[in-house]
């Protein structure tokens, strides 16, 4: 009886044993199939990502140089649209009138450039300095209602660059100055909750939002100067442009490429 029991057992060890050895077996036999075939599928799918990345960046290559050239016709256009402006304004019945004296026509000057703001809804502000630097008419934007500074709060420009500049060039000549940042009393002009718009589209339309979260305003200032008919310089026209419109424009022509 102890002797059947003892064959049993060792039976049982041997079986164990025996199946170790084919699941072993087994084991080794899917290594050796399947391992060659792991590694020939990741070489295909290494082959495939190198063979996307080369073709995207052909598509890139031959992309960028058409959203560059997309994006300088669109500077271009705007910045013509802008002098176009400037020139008109520089030429206006009234403002010709009042250089030649007609100082009586200062409101209905005034009242063009309230119109002309309104509807353009680009510059932040439309002025006219005399040939000493004062403003003589500026028209705010108001975060699109436009409105005239009264006399008493006009200011002197004469120390600064663009009317310096400006007042140098001869009679067509542009004063384009570079974009930067609004400065309003010697600090960033940041805009106020309760003149925030809630026109969302006009709101981008002037200013951007920097990496921190904090809103800018963009500026660019257009100016030439103006001569009454006896060809003397009596000032300068000019026209802060709203910088955010140039940079949505620019932006926009790159977002519609990579879509």
């Amino acid at each position: 009886m102890c002797r059947q029991i003892e064959l049993k057992n060792n039976q049982h060890k041997y079986s164990i044993s025996e199946k170790r050895v084919a699941l072993h077996s087994i084991a080794s036999h899917t290594i050796i199939i399947f391992l060659p075939i792991a590694i020939f599928l990741c070489a295909v799918f290494g082959a495939f990502y190198r063979i996307n990345v080369k073709a995207e960046h052909k598509i890139i290559e031959s992309t960028e140089p058409k959203i560059v050239q997309l994006q300088r016709d669109a500077i271009a256009s705007n910045l013509e649209s802008i002098v176009s402006d400037l020139m008109v304004l520089s030429q206006h019945s009234e403002l010709e009138r009042f250089l030649d004296g007609h100082k009586e026509v200062k409101d209905e000057l005034a009242d063009e450039f309230i119109v002309f703001s309104k509807e353009k809804k680009c510059y932040d502000q439309v002025r006219y300095l005399d040939e000493t630097g004062m403003e003589v008419v500026r028209i705010n934007f108001n975060e699109g209602k436009p409105s005239r500074t009264p006399d008493e709060k006009l200011q002197s420009k004469k120390n600064r660059y663009y009317f310096s500049d400006a007042f140098a060039l001869d009679q067509r000549g542009i004063f384009i100055s570079p974009l930067d940042l609004n400065i309003e009393r010697g600090e960033i002009e940041r805009p106020l909750m309760t003149n925030a718009l809630p026109d969302k589209e006009s709101f981008d339309s002037i200013w951007i939002q920097d990496k921190d979260g904090n809103y800018a305003k963009p500026m660019m200032r257009f100016a030439t100067p103006v001569f009454n008919k006896q060809g003397e310089k009596k000032g300068v026209v000019l026209l802060n442009y709203f910088g955010s419109q140039l940079i949505n424009i620019v932006t926009v022509h790159s977002n519609d490429w990579y879509c």
